[in-house]
């Protein structure tokens, strides 16, 4: 099959996979909450560097979450369990040269439970050498792509061998190592975590910098109105919660961005045309990154009405979604630009846990063949510490600061202060 028929066919097994969960009234993109205090929202991590996975990946990886019931956002290659194992056993060395101590979890091996099924995700990285190493020149680095297969943490397990005095390992009677097999540690969200006033707070923030004119004239409807430019809500005191106005808010900031004199994309008032459905579903997306790092809450209702215009144009069209993820990073990023001293971008969601590689020593693999689109089984026997993972001359690419930014509350509320200075109350 040619490449691009295989990806081509994975992005239509995914649409489909998202379809289904539409027709049950569910969003994968809607997921558990850690806490009422306002933790972020628990989206698909690269269990070894903590990175977010981009839109497209992460709408897949989270409908794996969802068919496990599983909070836990780690997924893993097997090469970079090995690539762990190998930098444990090394570690392990070195310490009984020197004569030191050895912690019992640096003899941990990493591995993947046998007939696991891998999920194939798509890898994007830019390269900037040649098979040889040598800088290439700006105008000749590019950007790859291939299909690999990654595994939940549910189906990986930390193998933790029987060991003598001497520090070797001991063998059965059937001539084999003594082992025994443990789930990984369970995963604890580390995500930050704001008071509702601060989430308000920088909420409120960002709405003041936008500059948006918002009317709180409404009784119980919210929209945009590109002719007037004006974005028109119910009053706070209207809504059950803070919570749930500044999530609105939010979603019609992202319309807001739709206007000719900013983004200049098309906003159809036509509620029954494609045009109109594809624009809610890309204001959809962009809130929910917004209200993800914020820790708002999003009103499970508030696609209801939505849902079969949007199981229509995804079934008419494949790609849709991924297209309205991709206008939705660019929207947030509009929005995020607007008060550029209020976010900081954050590579590292959580600490390294086990199995985890610090992001500084992520090195990314040569392009390869791609590999089949089905569903990929662990191997019978996986390669120990002793088996060399190719190294390459990409880099990986981080997801962009729209996907899954970090904002931190002290600069936002200054940014709010001088908001107020360059632009009227809303």
């Amino acid at each position: 099959m040619p490449k691009g028929a295989k990806r081509m066919d994975l992005y239509e097994k995914t649409t489909e996979h998202i379809v289904a969960l539409m027709q049950e009234g569910k969003l994968p993109w809607q997921q558990a909450w850690d806490s009422a205090a306002g933790a972020a929202l628990v989206m698909p991590v690269n269990g070894k560097t903590n990175h977010p996975y981009n839109p497209f990946n992460s709408f897949l990886l989270s409908a794996v979450m969802r068919e496990k019931e599983s909070a836990d956002p780690r997924f893993f290659t097997i090469a970079s369990l090995q690539e762990q194992n190998r930098i444990f056993a090394a570690r392990v060395a070195r310490l009984m040269q020197e004569g030191k101590p050895v912690r019992p979890e640096l003899r941990w091996e990493y591995r993947v439970k046998k007939g696991s099924k891998g999920i194939p995700i798509i890898q994007k990285w830019h390269v900037e050498r040649d098979k040889d190493k040598r800088p290439l020149p700006e105008e000749e680095q590019y950007w790859a792509r291939r299909i690999t297969a990654v595994f939940h943490a549910a189906d990986c397990i930390r193998r933790e061998y029987a060991y003598d005095k001497d520090g070797n390992r001991r063998i059965g009677d059937d001539g084999k190592p003594i082992y025994t097999d443990h789930p990984l540690k369970e995963y604890v969200p580390k995500a930050p975590v704001y008071t509702h006033e601060e989430q308000h707070g920088i909420a409120e923030a960002i709405l003041a910098a936008s500059g948006a004119v918002i009317r709180h004239d409404q009784a119980d409807q919210a929209f945009f109105s590109p002719r007037r430019d004006e974005i028109h809500l119910p009053p706070k005191e209207a809504f059950p919660d803070l919570g749930g106005y500044y999530a609105t808010a939010l979603h019609e900031l992202a319309h807001w961005t739709g206007h000719e004199s900013r983004m200049n994309r098309e906003m159809s008032t036509d509620k029954t045309s494609r045009s109109y459905a594809r624009e809610e579903l890309r204001a959809e997306l962009a809130s929910t990154f917004l209200s993800l790092d914020l820790g708002i809450p999003l009103d499970p209702e508030s696609h209801a009405a939505y849902l079969q215009s949007w199981i229509e144009e995804l079934k008419a069209d494949k790609m849709a979604i991924f297209k309205a993820a991709t206008d939705a990073r660019k929207i947030v990023g509009y929005i995020k630009r607007l008060v550029p001293e209020a976010f900081r971008t954050s590579s590292r969601l959580t600490p390294a846990a086990e199995g985890v590689l610090p992001a500084s020593k992520e090195k990314a693999a040569v392009p390869a063949a791609e590999p089949s689109h089905e569903p990929i089984e662990a191997n019978k026997e996986q390669a120990g510490p002793n088996d060399r993972e190719k190294q390459g001359t990409a880099k990986e690419a981080v997801p962009s600061a729209e996907e899954l930014f970090s904002c931190r509350y002290a600069s936002v509320m200054a940014a709010c202060s001088r908001s107020r200075r360059r632009h009227r109350p809303i």
